[in-house]
């Protein structure tokens, strides 16, 4: 169940990303150099959310913080609906997506290997097998739903589902009975 987690997680988080340079360039009509700054702002994001995750776990706990992540990643998503407003506002949908991959990505993975612990490498593997390969399923299915509804509507649509994966993810997660976490 958790890998399945893994693959949507992918597929709804590299997904959104794999738009935004697009976006960006439909909304407000950057250059190339203007969107690789404004993309910059998820590395941003995942680098600080990166050194604080260390200090989130203990004190709200792996599903928590699970939980956390994909709750930034839909108020991402959310944020790019209405990015036509400002700039500003899609970089920090953008930071806010960052900051979802990695409370999301690095609790999945802990969780993964915490369960398999005599293969862990076997578990990291799959994690990230599932975790690139629902990114190219997100990215595939992302390009027939802009071309379908437009970018605002791929976005909410994306958010929603995000809501039904965090359900999920609570789920899995308590399955997994992960040492000592709630």
């Amino acid at each position: 169940m958790v890998y399945i987690v893994v693959l949507i997680e992918g597929i709804l988080i590299i997904g959104s990303f794999s738009y935004l340079g697009a976006y960006t360039e439909f909304l407000f009509k950057f250059n190339y150099l203007a969107i690789g700054l404004t993309l910059t702002a998820f590395g941003a994001g995942a680098v600080i959310t990166g050194r604080l995750v260390g200090k989130i776990v203990p004190k709200i706990g792996r599903k928590n913080t699970l939980s956390l992540g994909l709750v930034s990643a839909m108020i991402a998503d959310t944020i790019f609906s209405i990015a036509k407003i400002h700039p500003v506002i899609l970089i920090a949908g953008v930071a806010f997506l960052g900051v979802g991959f990695m409370l999301a990505h690095s609790s999945l993975l802990t969780i993964a290997t915490e369960f398999a612990k005599a293969a862990r490498g076997t578990a990291m593997s799959l994690v990230a097998f599932c975790f690139m390969g629902g990114g190219g399923i997100g990215t595939a299915i992302g390009g027939k739903v802009i071309s379908a509804i437009g970018y605002a509507h791929f976005y909410i649509l994306f958010g929603i589902l995000l809501l039904g994966l965090l359900l999920m993810a609570r789920l899995a997660v308590r399955e997994a009975r992960v040492s000592g976490q709630s």
